[in-house]
């Protein structure tokens, strides 16, 4: 804003307030006040310029004695400059004459005494005259410091660096670090530790936001998507090696005797399984890092056929047929070792009750089992009965049922039998029990 427009600023604001308490402005080229050392009012030869307002005040002074004469006048003007300011007030009944209000405005020309403050905004109060109540006048101004005249010392300098409205100091932005950082520097130092996305840190073109009117998603420069979600800029795979590193101190050396998977599964038959979670929120508890997966074949129990089949009758879905896996899931407890703990309970109940024998369990028949068992089934009778009459046909002596039950012709029919029982009348498996039939009787 330049010099002159502040004067106008200046002067449209006195003129309003001057308005409000019915003062009118006057031209009196004869009457200029100013102020000595002693801050008494002095008379002065007027500037002799009409062209008053165009001077910047630089300071505001009230004349003492001036006053008391003008307030015996009902109009009278004290101006400096040739700029006076009387209040004009209708007369009342038996009421005295109105109180004249002297102001001076100090020009640069006439170098006035400054005051300390370089900004004021003085309250002069009037006189009482007749009435108890005090008549106020606030003038509202800026002061500032000549500039054109070299005699007058300019204590008030502009920077380059303050802004023109509320005179504070602009913060110089500096360039963001994207612009500074190398190729190949070190990323564990901008990022060492979990924080949000700093924008300036981070040399990427990163996009994110819902595009409008199908344009581009928001840059990463004051993009508040970017601070909602976490970000995992600490862990980089750099970053997790220089830990493993930290960590290996604290850390035992791996059996070099268990060197296969084979190995392990051997003499670890048991597998438990648990997960935790890194989170960025401001609570560290996950409910589902209290979950225990325990996993064991039962071909690694010692457990016999009964055994076996009524675990698998206890524990139903838990068991995989084609892996022979059974997997045992934990979560009622609210800690990890608590679970833990609850599943190796589970599993070696399951053992123990495996292994016991119930009375109504040797009352079992053969629509009872689970599935179809070979053994001193009928099928296995009827074959047995079948090939003995065949060979005492054939007068071979000496053959026993050991022999019999023990050749390959009856080992593919049971495998026939048993698979046409268990897995039903597939086209496959009739085929295998028609080729097994023939091959038992000497049909091919």
């Amino acid at each position: 804003m330049s010099a002159q427009m502040e004067q106008q600023v200046i002067l449209r604001e006195t003129q309003k307030a001057l308005n409000a308490l019915h003062i009118q402005p006057h031209y009196h080229p004869d009457h200029c006040l100013s102020s000595d050392p002693d801050g008494n009012s002095t008379g002065a030869k007027s500037l002799g310029n009409n062209n008053a307002f165009s001077q910047v005040p630089s300071a505001i002074i009230l004349g003492s004695k001036p006053l008391r004469d003008a307030a015996r006048n009902y109009s009278s003007s004290v101006s400096t400059g040739g700029l006076g300011f009387c209040i004009r007030k209708p007369r009342q009944q038996h009421s005295p004459p109105p109180f004249a209000l002297s102001l001076c405005l100090s020009f640069a020309a006439c170098r006035p005494r400054r005051w300390k403050g370089t900004m004021a905004a003085p309250v002069f109060l009037l006189g009482h005259g007749v009435r108890p109540r005090p008549w106020t006048l606030r003038a509202f101004t800026t002061v500032l410091s000549p500039v054109s005249d070299p005699h007058v010392p300019n204590t008030l300098k502009t920077e380059s660096n303050k802004t023109s409205k509320n005179g504070k100091h602009k913060k110089q932005v500096p360039n963001p670090r994207t612009t500074k950082m190398a190729v190949d520097q070190d990323w564990m130092s901008v990022y060492p530790a979990a924080a949000p996305f700093k924008p300036s840190a981070v040399p990427l073109p990163i996009r994110m936001g819902y595009p409008l009117e199908k344009g581009v998603p928001m840059a990463k420069e004051g993009n508040l998507e970017l601070l909602k979600i976490p970000n995992f800029l600490h862990l980089t795979p750099v970053a997790i090696k220089k830990h493993c590193e930290a960590l290996k101190d604290f850390c035992t050396d791996w059996p070099s005797a268990l060197d296969s998977d084979e190995k392990c599964e051997k003499y670890f038959p048991i597998e438990i399984e648990t997960a935790s979670y890194v989170s960025a929120g401001p609570s560290l508890y996950n409910p589902k890092a209290r979950v225990v997966t325990l996993k064991v074949r039962l071909s690694k129990l010692n457990l016999d056929d009964h055994a076996k089949k009524k675990l698998i009758k206890l524990v139903g879905e838990r068991y995989c047929k084609n892996t022979d896996i059974l997997t045992i899931t934990t979560d009622r407890c609210p800690l990890q070792r608590q679970n833990y703990d609850y599943a190796m309970y589970l599993l070696t109940v399951l053992y123990h009750e495996s292994w016991k024998t119930e009375d109504w369990e040797k009352k079992k028949t053969e629509a009872d089992m689970e599935e179809y068992v070979w053994e001193n089934s009928r099928s296995e009778k009827n074959i047995l009965k079948t090939l003995l009459q065949i060979k005492a046909s054939e007068e071979t002596a000496g053959v026993t049922q050991e022999e019999i039950l023990g050749s390959q012709e009856v080992g593919n029919y049971k495998k026939s039998v048993v698979a046409l029982k268990n897995e039903g009348d597939t086209e496959n498996n009739l085929s295998q029990y028609k080729d097994a039939v023939k091959k038992l009787l000497n049909l091919t």
